[in-house]
């Protein structure tokens, strides 16, 4: 059994893609249950680190996330990452703005995981400027799909995003770390990371004596 003093769990996140409103740049971002870091402070003081991301980019970058949150650093953080670390807090599917260089929740929503299966191809080659890129009030309806389980929402939704949506029974989103399938389907293959939302905000324990 682990003794720790302190425990951070924090989720890898998807930057699904990007917006902008006015002169506003803004972000959609969803964090992963099922992948996660995880940062253990000893009685001792010493940090160790915990984690079943298979990526190994994708679990250092999440661990240079997570020691942000533990150390009080989040604001040193560029925008896109800073906006990664509030998905953490939210939980679920949010857009986030960057106003005055302070970044504001436009809208976060519960992802509904019993109607909708989500897998990730991964890419190791993407990067910010490969993610979908799209309107605010698309993005708003993309996530109202995903909280209500409505796929013909989400996938009229998913079209007026991406050119490369997949059709009428699945979304395709590309991610900054792949492209993301979103079905009501189960998909098999090594192709296919299975990936579930996050809906509960980052989880922080601290023992007491």
């Amino acid at each position: 059994m682990w003794s720790y003093r302190e425990l951070y769990s924090c989720p890898l996140t998807l930057l699904l893609g990007v917006f902008e409103y006015s002169d506003l740049k803004g972000y959609v971002i969803m964090p992963i249950l099922n992948l996660r870091v995880n940062l253990l402070t000893t009685r001792s003081g010493e940090v160790k680190v915990y984690s079943n991301i298979p990526i190994s980019h994708w679990r250092e970058h999440t661990v240079k996330l997570c020691t942000s949150i533990a150390s009080n650093q989040v604001s040193s953080l560029n925008k896109v990452d800073q906006a990664k670390v509030y998905s953490m807090f939210y939980g679920g599917v949010g857009s986030y703005i960057v106003y005055k260089d302070e970044l504001i929740p436009v809208a976060v929503d519960f992802v509904d995981t019993d109607k909708f299966f989500f897998y990730l191809e991964i890419n190791s080659n993407m990067h910010l400027e490969t993610t979908t890129s799209g309107r605010l009030e698309d993005w708003i309806i993309f996530q109202a799909a995903l909280r209500s389980g409505e796929l013909p929402l989400l996938v009229s939704s998913c079209r007026s995003l991406s050119r490369y949506s997949s059709g009428g029974e699945s979304c395709t989103i590309t991610t900054d770390l792949g492209v993301l399938r979103i079905t009501r389907e189960r998909l098999e293959g090594d192709r296919y990371l299975r990936v579930v939302p996050d809906n509960t905000p980052l989880r922080h324990v601290v023992v007491v004596d």
